[in-house]
């Protein structure tokens, strides 16, 4: 992040020279002597240049201290309305914080907040709400919705709602220019089981025609009336039908382009008026579409074409849809909380921003931006001298240097941050990062300097790898890093989404003749004696004697037959050391089959040359190799001789850190 604060007091009329190279620490005044308004400002600046020195110690630029939780909404309910209601603008700032009620739907709501008309892209007024209902069936009138509003009305009609099996609903009506215009509930009355009947009696008009609704709807309905509980504010939701693009949806970003590719979007039907959009590419990837017009006409949503990519790369898809009047957008939220910022710790009260207005699949750096302002009684006249209890606009005192933090976001291919301290980021609404926690300085490198002399480096949750064809590609495959986190000499990684990087598949072949491999066997034993020829062509099957391999009786079968406790098949050999009888040589055992004792007992092992079945039968017994173990080696998990530190970190770290190269290797023994 980068620190551009800067405003410049050390200039007329402040002339705050503070310099820390002069280690002033404190400002002594002297009797007799008048004390100047530079010293004043210079004894503030020495004080907040101690904290910053401590706050560098602790904090790191940007931190949060305490409170400031950032809250992702992709649940943000919107409501479209028409720009007027009863031929009069509506001021859509005027829903803020009140529960509104829709006349056909029956659907109440807690406004969250708003978004005026925009007349650059014609968005219409907007509100953001939380639905506290849903779809229920009640035994209450909870909205009435007019139907026809009549005429002649000259007063305001009596409302009589009959029927239903209930009792104490009450309402009122609201007319204008001789119409019904609305029906406001003020009792919703108990215990109606059916629909209730509602009739307009007198107010010297006829025609007009109301529906009770008692139950309500999951959300609100195109066309219908919304007001305020108290009655203070009304609106109309606009028009079902929806004719015009509302958004484009990358579903492929592609790669390999070298410029912006065309759009090119279905032409609206006849009458109709097309959609155009632009495209935005960072890295080769087309990373937004953006809607020049949104046309209008339209019936389905119109299919979204995007000029293909230059030979190699891989063509952008897309998709549209057409607006609705109700639906889902995206926000963010953050409490009230402080954060250091630039040596200083600075509030910033509960914000909330609209990511996208009519879109829950958002794609932004989220964060908080500083700013600097000096403040005079100009601006904001409790800076006025109240020495006397009021303010005394003859008397305007000092100014203030003010510093505000505000909730922002930035698109994910921004690289302008200015004062920008980002807290989350969201790729087509997953959450890729996300700060929950202080970020310490100097005292971090404390803490993981202790963590890393106790533990070492670990995981915590590891980081799993996983490995697939790339499906755009297939000369590359995907290398795939699944969430995870971990301590690395003490300090603290952790990612929360699963990451991939694309590798070029080997495609090129050496053969090599004549030289050591590393093959993983698993467990072995380390024998000397060697007599004879263990066949590891055939997985020879040897028997396991509780006696040196000179001290096996082979002269006598039965005797023989004694010291054996086991068997088991020999997978390979591996020489060690030595030369003729004095060889070391390793060999690889599995199928171990103990018929007494353990393999703890084990002194050698003797392959017996046999007849068909398998036994010794003859006297004398012929072996056809033999040895005497001296040591056994147990590999856990059979990966090798070797034990390797195996954490997935640094395994799940090479991978990404290196790119295999596009060969491969033909061993030839």
């Amino acid at each position: 992040m980068s620190n551009k604060i800067t405003i410049n007091t050390n200039q007329s009329p402040y002339f705050d020279d503070f310099d820390d190279n002069d280690n002033f620490h404190q400002v002594l005044y002297k009797p007799a002597l008048p004390v100047q308004a530079r010293e004043l400002t210079t004894q503030q600046s020495i004080l907040r240049d101690q904290v910053k020195k401590f706050g560098d110690h602790v904090f790191k630029n940007g931190s949060r201290v305490t409170g400031g939780e950032l809250v992702l909404n992709l649940e943000y309910e919107y409501v479209k309305l028409k720009p007027q209601y009863n031929s009069v603008d509506i001021n859509v700032a005027g829903f803020s914080g009140k529960t509104i009620i829709g006349s056909k739907s029956g659907t109440k709501a807690l406004v969250l907040g708003n978004s005026a008309i925009d007349t650059t892209t014609g968005d219409p007024n907007t509100l953001y709400v939380k639905y506290i209902s849903g779809v229920s069936t009640t035994d209450k009138v909870q909205s009435i919705d007019v139907i026809l509003g009549g005429n002649s009305f000259t007063t305001e009609p009596v409302v009589m709602i009959t029927g239903g099996g209930g009792s104490g609903a009450a309402a009122s009506a609201v007319v204008n220019s001789g119409s019904v215009i609305a029906i406001n509930v003020t009792n919703k009355g108990t215990g109606y089981t059916t629909t209730p009947t509602v009739t307009l009696v007198g107010g010297n008009g006829v025609g007009a025609e109301a529906n009770a609704v008692r139950d309500t709807s999951a959300v609100f309905l195109a066309g219908e009336r919304i007001a305020s509980s108290d009655l203070s504010i009304s609106a109309v939701v606009v028009d079902s039908t929806p004719t015009n693009l509302q958004t484009i949806n990358i579903t492929r970003g592609g790669s390999g382009y070298t410029e912006a590719p065309t759009v090119t979007i279905a032409n609206a039907p006849a009458g109709g008026t097309n959609a155009t959009a632009a495209a935005t590419i960072s890295g080769g990837i087309v990373t937004s579409i953006t809607i020049m017009e949104k046309g209008a006409g339209y019936t389905e949503a119109p299919t979204v074409t995007i000029a293909n990519a230059p030979a190699g790369g891989v063509t952008t898809i897309a998709t549209s849809t057409l607006a609705t009047a109700v639906g889902k957008g995206s926000s963010a939220s953050i409490a009230e909380g402080v954060f250091y910022v630039n040596g200083n710790f600075i509030k910033t009260p509960q914000q909330t921003i609209i990511l996208d207005k009519y879109f829950n699949d958002p794609s932004y750096k989220i964060g908080i931006t500083a700013t600097e302002t000096i403040i005079n009684s100009g601006d904001d006249l409790n800076l006025l001298d109240n020495s006397q209890g009021s303010s005394n606009f003859a008397a305007p005192g000092a100014d203030r240097l003010k510093l505000s933090l505000t909730l922002a976001k930035k698109v994910l291919t921004s690289t302008d941050d200015t004062d920008f301290y980002e807290l989350l980021r969201i790729n087509k609404g997953i959450k890729e990062k996300d700060i929950q926690v202080p970020i310490y300085s100097v005292l971090e490198n404390t803490f993981a300097r202790r963590t890393f002399d106790e533990s070492g480096s670990y995981t915590v949750r590891s980081f799993n790898v996983q490995l697939r064809d790339d499906p755009d590609d297939a000369t590359k495959f995907i290398v795939r890093l699944d969430p995870g986190k971990a301590f690395i000499e003490g300090l603290e990684y952790e990612t929360i989404i699963s990451s991939d990087i694309r590798l070029d598949k080997a495609r090129e072949v050496v053969n090599v003749n004549g030289f050591d491999r590393l093959m993983q066997y698993g467990n072995f034993v380390i024998t000397k004696e060697i007599n004879g020829l263990f066949n590891i062509s055939t997985h020879q099957t040897v028997d396991l004697h509780s006696v040196t391999s000179s001290s096996v009786v082979l002269t006598n079968p039965t005797t023989y037959a004694n010291t054996i406790i086991g068997t088991a098949k020999v997978r390979s050999i591996d020489f060690s050391s030595g030369s003729g009888t004095s060889r070391i040589i390793n060999l690889y055992l599995y199928d171990l089959t103990m018929t007494s004792s353990n393999f703890a007992a084990v002194e050698s092992l003797v392959v017996p040359v046999t007849n068909a079945s398998g036994a010794v039968v003859s006297s004398p017994v012929v072996i056809g190799s033999s040895a005497t173990i001296i040591g056994k080696e147990t590999v856990s998990g059979a990966i090798g001789v070797n034990r390797i530190p195996s954490t997935s970190i640094f395994i799940s770290l090479i991978l990404l850190m290196f790119r295999r190269p596009r060969s491969s290797l033909s061993v030839v023994c």
